[in-house]
This record gives structure tokens, C-alpha cells and sequence, in this order.
């Protein structure tokens, strides 16, 4: 069994108060600026909000310039690259997912298996981990204010959101646990057809 998780101070991060976090290499497609525009809009409502990106890449000085131009440097914090970010996951109140495109995200998978809710763009295959509603939320590609909105909303009610979380765990146990994801692979050899 898994143990508790790491403190926040491993990550630098206060000790209390709700934690909205991505986990993400900073690259283009992962459009960190749209989660940077959420972050803002979530923290003019919310003065208890702190913000993590867990990861690193190419971006991260564009991101530093931005957030302080944005007058939120001091609530979102740089986790920079963490070897297994799963155990530090379980901090996060909601989980974000900006990216543009998608295939079927780790990240989301990850978030479900932590028992977190998540809200990410209806992209690729994330409507295929969350299920709106009862796992977490998707908006449109690039509808930052819909992105605040439903982290708001997911915020806003400590007890809903554990249960969407638990929800987001049995999902994803149900439907993309390593062997049921080699069961349907069988199946799909077995048929000879090209689902993926």
C-alpha cells in the first residue's frame, strides 16, 4: 500500500488552503498560458487558491515573465521536474489538463487514480477518462473563463469533490486498469479491426 504523501514543503508549497495543479512538460501544445489565464481568474475569486505546475521544458523563463506580469507570481508555484509527481498529486483540490491535443492522457489518469477531479478541454480521448459531471468537467478548447468556472465550481463544494474524485478512481479502475486495457486489445486482435 502506498504510504501518505509527501508534505507540500517537498514541493515548496504552503502548507495549507485548496492547491489547483497541472502536471505537464512546459511545451506549446500543453498551453500553459490558457492555465495561467484560469489560474488568474480563479485566484480574483478565490484568495485561498494556490497554483502548482508540476514539470519543466522549453517554456518555463516565458512563464516566470508571465505569471509576474500577470501580478499572480506569488500564488503560482514552479514545481519544476519531479521524478514521480503520483504521490504529490493527492495535494491537488482539482487537476487541470490545457493541452491542445491529446491522445489518452497520462495526466488524467494519474489525477483519477489520486482521487482527484479534474477539468480539462474535450480533446483527443480525455471525454474517454472523464466522465462529465461525476468524474470532473470538459469545456471547449481554449475557454479559459469555462475552465475557472468549473474548477470554481468543483472548489466550491470540499464534500462533492471528494466524491467526484472517488468516482474519478473507480472510473478509471473500471475502464483503464492495465489489464483491462490489454483484455480490450485481445478483443480488438481477436475481431481484426482498427478501433484505435
Amino acid at each position: 500500500l502506498a504510504g501518505p504523501p509527501p508534505p507540500r514543503a517537498a514541493l515548496g508549497l504552503p502548507v495549507d488552503g485548496p492547491l489547483v495543479g497541472i502536471a505537464a512538460n512546459l511545451r506549446s501544445v500543453k498551453r500553459l498560458d490558457l492555465f495561467l489565464e484560469a489560474a488568474a481568474r480563479i485566484a480574483a475569486v478565490r484568495s485561498d487558491v494556490r497554483f502548482v505546475i508540476l514539470g519543466d521544458g522549453e517554456l518555463r523563463d516565458e512563464i516566470v515573465a508571465r505569471v509576474a506580469a500577470m501580478g499572480i507570481a506569488d500564488r503560482v508555484h514552479l514545481a519544476g521536474r519531479v521524478p514521480d509527481t503520483a504521490p504529490h498529486l493527492a495535494h491537488l483540490a482539482v487537476g487541470l489538463l490545457t493541452s491542445e491535443s491529446e491522445g489518452l492522457s497520462n495526466t488524467l489518469l494519474e489525477y483519477a487514480q489520486a482521487g482527484v477531479p479534474a477539468v480539462a478541454f474535450a480533446v483527443g480521448g480525455n471525454p474517454e477518462v472523464i466522465v462529465e459531471g461525476v468524474t470532473g468537467h470538459l469545456v471547449g478548447f481554449g475557454d479559459d473563463n469555462a475552465l475557472a468556472d468549473r474548477t470554481l465550481a468543483i472548489l466550491a463544494y470540499p464534500a462533492r469533490a471528494a466524491a467526484m474524485g472517488q468516482a474519478a478512481r473507480r472510473h478509471v479502475a473500471a475502464h483503464h486498469a492495465p489489464e483491462h486495457l490489454a483484455a480490450l486489445l485481445d478483443t480488438v486482435a481477436d475481431e481484426g479491426t482498427t478501433r484505435f
